[in-house]
């Protein structure tokens, strides 16, 4: 955790890196390295992250839900491409099984339906699309 803040968007990729180590918090560097007692942690303590109860370490502020996801992809198909992609790949899979509902008795034009309004949803597809750019920051 040295250098510049994180930006939101690198916090997450911090924090998938962090889970995939098994580990939910992490020291604060700069106390430890400076030998500070610090009454505040909270001002040593980056973007999406909080000091945890006993002084020393932080905790993700940020909900694990994405992160977890991106660590999954890192450590299944390595991390130099795969969790920029998991987002991208989850909503393709979420397209998908709505297309496929029909086989559980949607009919085929519902079905088109709900994939062409789900997929034209900005929202949607800004979430699926919006860690791609960090591609390039790692």
């Amino acid at each position: 955790m040295r250098g510049a803040p994180p930006r939101r968007q690198e916090t997450v990729l911090l924090l998938a890196r962090l889970f995939a180590r098994g580990r939910v918090t992490e020291r604060i560097e700069i106390l430890q390295d400076l030998g500070l007692p610090s009454p505040d942690p909270d001002v040593f303590v980056p973007l999406g992250y909080r000091a945890a109860a006993s002084p020393g370490p932080m905790a993700p502020s940020y909900p694990p839900g994405l992160p977890l996801h991106m660590a999954a992809a890192g450590e299944a198909a390595g991390w130099d491409t795969a969790p920029f992609l998991a987002g991208p790949l989850t909503a393709i899979a979420a397209l998908l099984l709505l297309f496929l509902a029909r086989e559980l008795g949607l009919s085929p034009g519902l079905s088109a339906a709900g994939v062409a309004l789900l997929a034209s949803c900005p929202i949607f597809f800004g979430m699926a699309v919006r860690d791609i750019g960090l591609w390039r920051l790692d």
